[in-house]
């Protein structure tokens, strides 16, 4: 069974994550706040994606007469322990990742922004571009010249733009919002794939169990 509209929304946090590396490499950001409100949006979409999953869920126990009301919700909650249970061993920081970002979006929603810690990335200039005056290129890059107060480096240095680079604190450790973003996103196109067999194959296979087991 194939969940068409909760692929949509994983397509959507694919599509705000894309928006979060292209505003990550501006080096211009004349609002700091837009890759913010980028990753506030992933996060809405990877939420939405989530409880979709257990709508569906729910609603293919209903239909099949494998639980009802209140059974269904906990027969769902015994699934996604028992899938978190199995990546938990294969990849523990995918696990902290799971969980992390899970929480996020109720922060956000309930409390203030998503923190980030920001730091300077340098991006190399391209061919010709930025030149301070006085200065020009002599032959194809890498070349270097006098740029240190523009590039932020010391001496003699290649000519870079500075742009604010951000991440979370995951466990004590600093770590991208773009990278731990992707795999959270590839997590959760797993989870999904999980449910969409979970659904065909245990479910309207079994057509019993409603004791919050699976199978």
């Amino acid at each position: 069974m194939r969940l068409r509209g909760v692929r949509d929304k994983v397509d959507e946090a694919t599509f705000f994550l894309g928006h979060m590396r292209s505003e990550g490499n501006n080096w211009r950001q004349e609002d700091p706040n837009i890759f913010r409100y980028y990753l506030s949006a992933f996060l809405n979409a990877c939420y939405s994606s989530r409880a979709q999953v257990k709508k569906h869920f729910i609603a293919t126990l209903r239909q099949s007469k494998v639980a009802q009301g209140k059974r269904a919700n906990s027969r769902f909650l015994a699934a996604e322990k028992e899938w978190e249970k199995v990546l938990s061993p294969a990849n523990s920081e995918d696990s902290d990742l799971w969980g992390f970002i899970g929480d996020l979006r109720g922060d956000e929603v309930h409390d203030q922004r998503t923190p980030t810690v920001v730091k300077e990335k340098k991006i190399p200039m391209g061919y010709g571009e930025g030149i301070p005056p006085g200065y020009s290129y002599f032959s194809p890059p890498p070349v270097q010249f006098a740029a240190a107060s523009q590039a932020r480096l010391q001496g003699w240095s290649q000519a870079w733009h500075v742009a604010a680079e951000h991440h979370f604190t995951i466990r004590d450790q600093v770590m991208p919002v773009i990278g731990v973003c992707e795999r959270y996103l590839d997590i959760l196109r797993r989870f999904v794939a999980h449910f969409e067999d979970y659904c065909e194959t245990d479910i309207k296979s079994s057509g019993g169990g409603d004791d919050g087991t699976t199978r």
